[in-house]
């Protein structure tokens, strides 16, 4: 339980930090709250369906830092 509460008190402190201090790009979706992970969904959907009517070849690599 201390775990999970330390855990939820240290990201809301960092969060709040990281976005008084503009420390998150405008590109970083996953992180501010305004955004959330649909919101990259929509915009690769986009590009892959452009490319792909235009019979252009597109190469994707996802990292996951977590």
């Amino acid at each position: 339980w201390f775990g999970k509460f330390f855990t939820v008190l240290t990201n809301s402190r960092l969060g709040t930090f990281l976005e008084s201090s503009n420390g998150i790009k405008e590109n970083q979706i996953g992180f501010p709250k305004k955004y959330r992970t649909v919101d990259h969904i929509f915009v690769l959907k986009t590009i892959v369906d452009s490319l792909y009517q235009n019979k252009k070849k597109l190469y994707i690599c996802f990292v996951d830092l977590n």
